[in-house]
């Protein structure tokens, strides 16, 4: 659903305010207009592609520079590959643990040939899981482990968050 809001050409929806990072290389333009297009500003950081001399690392680093400085609320969990590759790379700029402190509020979401169709004969469920373009809400939070992949630690549901501002994990 995407509606017009009182300024020309800025666009509200479902996700107004959120804030999305997505690492695809492959079918991002895809995503990132099904998020634009339900008003969520997108922070596009490519950190795999089938040819692996197509990543820019220039553009790479600056995505991640802007997603440490300004943390997604989702996360767009396409491949392990392409985080653990994003990760290896924040390393090598000496910004590894910024930028998974930076994601580790970040609802995990993913889509793929393995994710579920829904819940059987239970409608509501399955469309408080399921968008309509296919992406699971998890509803997860997620931590790298020392081999860079995710692994999923908390639920985002069940954060507290501090008079600070600060999320903390039930788990913690």
């Amino acid at each position: 659903m995407q509606l017009e809001s009182p300024e020309e050409g800025v666009v509200t929806g479902p996700l107004t305010g959120f804030h999305v990072a997505v690492t695809a290389a492959r079918k991002a333009d895809e995503q990132i207009a099904l998020l634009e297009r339900r008003g969520a500003t997108v922070e596009h950081a490519p950190a795999l592609t089938l040819d692996p001399h197509r990543v820019d690392e220039a553009r790479l680093r600056e995505a991640t520079e802007r997603v440490i400085a300004d943390p997604p609320d989702m996360f767009l969990a396409t491949t392990g590959i392409g985080m653990k590759a994003w990760v290896a790379a924040a390393e090598g700029w000496g910004l590894r643990d910024q930028l998974v402190a930076a994601l580790s509020s970040a609802e995990i979401l993913a889509r793929g040939p393995v994710t579920t169709p829904g819940y059987y004969r239970q409608d509501d469920a399955t469309a408080a899981l399921l968008d309509d373009e296919g992406w699971v809400h998890t509803g997860d939070i997620g931590e790298m482990d020392a081999e860079g992949f995710l692994k999923v630690v908390d639920r985002k549901k069940e954060m507290i968050i501090t008079s600070s501002g600060k999320n903390i994990a039930p788990s913690n």
